[in-house]
């Protein structure tokens, strides 16, 4: 007799261990283990895991719940808490999300828009209004000022280089004619400006790449429910920790 309250954690692989020990009692139970995990593993489908199922409780699996053996057992009470959402680019994942789950066609489309339909004053920002806010607004206004300092270190060695040309035009004075002077200065404040384009043009280009890129896994309606679940998890966390910070806090609680 196998106990176990958990006999496959993630993967219907996980079962073949506990299968092989109880097929060593009968023969003609679960004894091809490559057959199984091309079958139910490597080939698995909705229909297969159900006829998997069946096999289990047909042969060798017996599940027993809480409510059947615990008769006086209290049902479950269950809850609903409100958690808010703190970040702006949670918020606009979750906004995105939910655009996506309401253009769906099936059930969950229309669970989605009965959602919109109930609260409306979440969804009431417009989507590219919550992409251009927030973390946005944060990311702009730095770019902003590392291109003020770009501009500022340029517009600096410009006037250096300048202050350089009109030294040398001065300790000419007595060899060129003023003609030859004036040409001499105007080629050298042209290749001065060029030099100083291709510079600002290459600290612009490292600044550009130096900024946070999209994320290459763009959310479909295949993946946006586990993104969600994922989004759910993390918006809680801050909520959690709160919440432990005030128990840990508290001297009538056990530590």
């Amino acid at each position: 007799i196998l106990l176990s309250g958990t006999p496959a954690l993630a993967k219907p692989s996980e079962l073949w261990p506990q299968l092989k020990i109880l097929s060593t009692e009968q023969t003609g139970w679960w004894e091809d283990e490559a057959e199984f995990l091309e079958k139910y593993v490597k080939n698995s489908s909705a229909v297969r895991r159900a006829e998997l199922h069946a096999m289990l409780t047909g042969t060798v699996m017996i599940r027993r719940l809480k409510n059947d053996i615990l008769k006086s057992l209290p049902k479950k009470a269950r809850g609903k808490a409100v958690v808010d959402v703190s970040t702006p680019d949670m918020r606009k994942e979750f906004h995105k999300c939910m655009s996506l789950l309401r253009e769906g066609k099936g059930q969950l489309g229309k669970l989605a828009r009965q959602h919109s339909a109930l609260g409306p004053a979440i969804e009431e920002t417009p989507l590219h209004e919550v992409v251009e806010s927030g973390a946005d607004d944060a990311a702009k206004i730095q770019f902003e000022k590392a291109k003020e300092e770009i501009v500022k270190e340029r517009d600096w060695k410009y006037s250096n280089r300048m202050r350089e040309i009109d030294f040398a035009l001065a300790s000419t004075a007595t060899t060129f004619s003023d003609a030859q002077r004036e040409q001499w200065k105007s080629q050298a404040v042209e290749a001065l400006q060029r030099e100083l384009e291709v510079w600002y043009q290459e600290r612009m280009h490292e600044l550009h790449q130096e900024l946070p890129q999209p994320e290459d896994d763009e959310i479909s309606r295949k993946s946006v429910l586990n993104r969600m679940y994922s989004l759910t998890g993390k918006a809680k966390l801050p909520l959690i920790s709160s919440m432990i910070r005030k128990w840990l806090s508290d001297p009538t609680k056990g530590k």
